[in-house]
C-alpha cells in the first residue's frame, strides 16, 4: 500500500463511497455521501483528482459500475433505510438521466452493481430477500433465481477471467457475520470456500487475475473487529492472505475500492474510521510487487 498525497483540490471526506473503473474515462470514479448530508459530487482519479458531472440529487448508499458507453449509479435518498434502489445513467455529454428500475417491490433495499463484459450487461445484486437482476439498458431487466440467503451487506465483483459474479457477504444479527462467498456462473449459484474472518463491511474488486478483498472494520470501540484491515485474494479455488509491506490504510467501513487496469493499481478512498462515524478522506493505492 502507498498513501497518496494528491496535489490540488480533491473530494472532501466521504462517509459512504462507491467506486468503479470507467474504461471510457480511463479513471476510477467515486460517488457517495457524508453521514446524514447527502452528497451529489462525483470525482475521478487517474493519478490526479478531477471533479465530474454531479448527480441530479444527493444520495447516501450507492452502487457504481461502468462500461465503455455509460456509467450506471444505484443510489438511495433514505439515510435511515440505507436504501439503494433508484437507477441513474450517465452516457456521453447529455448528463445524468433516470433509468427504469424493475417493477414490483422486490427491488427495494441496498444493491451493488457490476459490469459483466462477456455478457454486455450489468449485474445487480442485493435486497432482502437477496435477488439477482441483469440489466442490458433502458427497460431490459431480467430476474435470475437466487438461493443465496438474505444479505445484511455484501461486496461484489465480476471475475472476467472465469466469467463469474463473486459475492462476499452475510448476516448482521447479532454481530458481524460477513464471511460467506457465493459465485454465479450465469446458470447456477455455488458456495465458495471459507477463508477471511467475519467482518461488518468488505470491499471487493477484480485485478484481472483474481478478486481482492479488503476488510472493513466495525464501529465498535474496543472490539476485536475495530482494527480489521486485512487483504485477501480469491482465485476461484482458495483464499490467500496477502502480506503487505509498510504502512496500511487502517480499519474502515463503507469505503470505495476499485482496480485501475490502465495504471495497474488498486485505488481505495474514503469510508468511516473503525472507532466511530468519522468520515475519511485519505487516498491509497495498492501496488503489486
Amino acid at each position: 500500500w502507498r498513501r497518496v498525497e494528491a496535489a490540488g483540490e480533491g473530494p472532501a471526506p466521504r462517509y459512504a463511497v462507491a467506486a468503479a473503473y470507467d474504461p471510457r474515462r480511463q479513471a476510477v470514479r467515486f460517488a457517495g455521501g457524508w453521514a446524514r448530508e447527502a452528497i451529489s459530487e462525483v470525482w475521478a482519479w487517474d493519478g490526479a483528482w478531477s471533479r465530474e458531472r454531479s448527480l441530479p440529487a444527493g444520495r447516501y448508499s450507492a452502487g457504481l459500475a461502468a462500461n465503455d458507453r455509460q456509467v450506471v449509479f444505484l443510489g438511495g435518498d433514505d439515510v435511515d433505510r440505507r436504501a439503494c434502489d433508484d437507477v441513474w445513467v450517465l452516457g456521453g455529454d447529455a448528463g445524468w438521466r433516470r433509468g427504469t428500475r424493475p417493477a414490483g417491490p422486490d427491488f427495494g433495499g441496498r444493491h451493488a452493481v457490476v459490469h459483466a463484459p462477456d455478457r454486455a450487461t450489468f449485474l445487480v445484486f442485493g435486497g432482502r430477500p437477496a435477488a439477482l437482476w441483469e440489466w442490458a439498458g433502458v427497460d431490459d431487466w431480467r430476474a435470475h433465481g437466487c438461493p443465496v440467503p438474505a444479505r445484511a451487506g455484501a461486496a461484489v465483483a465480476y471475475d472476467a477471467a472465469r466469467r463469474r459474479l463473486v459475492v462476499f457477504g452475510g448476516e448482521e444479527a447479532p454481530g458481524p457475520y460477513l464471511d460467506e462467498l457465493w459465485e454465479w456462473d450465469g446458470r447456477a449459484w455455488a458456495q465458495g470456500a471459507g477463508g477471511p474472518p467475519a467482518r461488518t463491511n468488505a470491499m471487493l474488486t477484480f485485478d484481472g487475475a483474481r478478486c481482492l478483498l479488503f476488510g472493513g472494520a466495525a464501529a465498535r470501540p474496543g472490539s476485536r473487529w475495530e482494527g480489521l484491515d486485512d487483504l485477501w485474494a480469491w482465485d476461484g479455488q482458495v483464499w490467500e492472505a496477502l502480506a503487505t509491506e509498510g504502512e496500511r490504510p487502517g480499519g474502515r467501513a463503507r469505503g470505495g475500492f476499485a482496480w485501475d487496469p490502465r495504471r495497474g493499481v488498486g485505488v481505495l478512498f474514503g469510508g468511516v474510521a473503525g472507532s466511530g462515524a468519522r468520515p475519511l478522506g485519505d487516498l491509497w493505492e495498492l501496488v503489486p510487487p
